[in-house]
């Protein structure tokens, strides 16, 4: 409406949190042969926010670009719409608040 772009800074959180061990998320990307923090990212981006994750890691940079490689499924979006976790340790938005 607004045109308005929302921006996921940091969606992984800052590695004090356990969702990328959530057992949704860690099933979801044995699926896909990926790994929970791709699942994640991923799932932002097909909302239609634009992410921005951070790692000073080259190998997790790398795997960051990888999301765009695959898709999440109708059901998939659905698990992971279901979790609405909520902690302010966590980066926004994150899978377990934006749906």
């Amino acid at each position: 409406e607004n045109d308005i772009i929302i921006e996921a800074y940091s969606p992984l959180g800052n590695g004090a949190t356990n969702m990328l061990e959530d057992p949704v998320i860690l099933s979801i990307a044995e699926k896909h042969d990926k790994n929970a923090g791709q699942i994640a990212l991923r799932y932002l981006v097909q909302l239609g926010y634009v992410v921005l994750p951070r790692s000073s890691s080259p190998e997790r940079l790398r795997t960051n670009l990888e999301i765009f490689s695959f898709q999440l499924d109708e059901e998939d979006m659905e698990q992971l719409a279901r979790l609405k976790k909520i902690s302010g340790s966590w980066g926004l938005p994150s899978p377990y608040n934006m749906s």
